[in-house]
């Protein structure tokens, strides 16, 4: 599903008028299991799928940023606390058809950690030391990866955070996030976080949050009717699982 948005965007971005040919994405929680995954399976054969249309177009990715995220199926049960097994155990029972140790092929299939090389895309990571639900060594274990192929890579310790909140979102994690995707999408060295209309497209049925240089807009769009307003730049409105694609042209977002 990931990777035929990606198409998708792509297939579509003159229509909609933004700049697709460098694509960054944000996850939290189970979506940053899915942009972690999605990155640094860039040209993977097995997980393309055929969902959607544009089978012809890259679903390659520039840009990853995964907010407190599973990497690795294989040690995540041993790593949780018992709160994080009553979550995880069901979860991968949903997602794998078993549990890992008895299905270790698919497991590491669907572990970012598995699937690192020296061609994947520059990575942020942030974490809470304090999360009970996805082990923060996750997290340690695909930024060692990273560190062992030399790639870029950062990670972004909030201290005191449990599973997600407002520290994740606040004005200084925001501007690191902006900052990060400048970096590698438009090729700026600095940044500065300051509040601009972002351009929305949104499908009806999708609520969507567009984070831009100044403060974060919230459009949605009812029966036909549009409205959009401003957002404090500490807003933590984003849902547990959210997926941003930024583009690095004079429009630089589109969020599904």
């Amino acid at each position: 599903d990931c990777k035929a948005g990606i198409r998708f965007l792509r297939a579509h971005a003159e229509q909609y008028g933004y700049d697709a040919r460098r694509i960054g994405i944000a996850g939290s929680s189970a979506g940053g299991h899915l942009v972690a995954l999605l990155g640094v399976t860039n040209g993977h054969t097995d997980l393309e799928g055929s969902v959607g249309g544009h089978l012809d177009v890259s679903s390659d990715v520039q840009a990853i940023v995964d907010y407190y995220g599973p990497t690795n199926f294989m040690t995540i049960l041993r790593q949780s606390t018992p709160h994080g097994l009553g979550v995880r155990v069901p979860a991968l029972e949903l997602l794998l058809g078993g549990q890992p140790e008895d299905l270790p092929t698919l497991a590491k299939l669907a572990s970012p950690v598995f699937h690192v090389d020296a061609k994947d895309p520059p990575l942020l990571m942030l974490h809470g030391d304090q999360d009970p639900q996805v082990p923060i060594n996750q997290s340690h274990e695909l930024h060692a990866r990273y560190k062992t192929q030399k790639l870029d890579v950062q990670f972004e310790v909030v201290h005191g955070a449990a599973h997600g909140g407002k520290a994740f979102y606040d004005e200084q994690r925001l501007g690191l996030v902006k900052t990060f995707l400048d970096r590698h999408l438009r090729g700026e060295t600095h940044s500065s976080f300051s509040p601009r209309v972002l351009p929305c497209f949104r499908r009806t049925l999708f609520k969507t949050v567009c984070a831009s240089h100044k403060g974060v807009w919230h459009h949605e769009e009812h029966e036909g009717h549009e409205e959009e307003r401003e957002l404090r730049p500490s807003c933590s409105l984003c849902p547990s699982w959210f997926c941003h694609f930024f583009g690095s042209g004079r429009r630089p977002g589109c969020v599904l």
